[in-house]
């Protein structure tokens, strides 16, 4: 998705800072959050946290683009938004003029073609010699999709399920081949 991105001319959330206020930028990113109100005209808009390999951003959606994206905002798929930026160097914003799905024909097709996992459950064994979660973390980042993760973690003799807010995974074959090469077969679990 990135490399694609990136073909496209995308910042990334991390370069922002170096972006001049007012400046109009093109993102690209998963919905990580979604808040729909109704403006004193009764119309609804939205403030959506776009995150993206760097980071995440705010982004204002007035009604009128609102209703026209609400279904991508809500699909789960990789996102193109485009808008200006505003807000101090620390704490940046966008207003959006465009959002839409970024462009896979292929993957789409694909995709489309099996029915899509509910959820993808990993289990990290304990371990006291090292930590596994950085290397982890690397592979779902590698792996970015629609799918949530959750993890199921040995802490204190008890076992505990964490569900990611953030992340979410494309749990494809080299993705559970490598998962289960750090963490041993049988790790990864999709549910479908």
């Amino acid at each position: 998705m990135w490399d694609r991105a990136q073909r496209l001319g995308v910042v990334g959330t991390g370069q922002l800072a170096q972006v001049e206020d007012g400046a109009r930028v093109l993102l690209c990113g998963l919905v990580s959050a979604l808040r729909e109100i109704n403006t004193k005209n009764g119309n609804r808009m939205g403030f959506v946290t776009i995150e993206d390999v760097e980071g995440t951003i705010e982004v204002t959606i007035f009604p009128e683009l609102f209703k026209q994206s609400v279904v991508h905002l809500r699909s789960g798929s990789p996102l193109l938004v485009r808008g200006k930026v505003e807000g101090t160097t620390t704490a940046r914003k966008l207003l959006a003029d465009d959002v839409r799905p970024l462009p896979a024909e292929a993957e789409r097709a694909a995709e489309s073609a099996t029915p899509m996992p509910r959820a993808c459950r990993v289990v990290v064994p304990p371990d006291g010699s090292s930590d596994p979660l950085p290397a982890l973390r690397a592979i779902c980042e590698a792996h970015r999709g629609t799918v949530p993760l959750a993890l199921r973690l040995r802490i204190d003799g008890n076992e505990v399920d964490v569900r990611s807010r953030t992340l979410r995974v494309r749990p494809s074959a080299a993705f559970v081949e490598a998962v289960e090469g750090l963490l041993g077969p049988g790790s990864v679990t999709v549910e479908g």
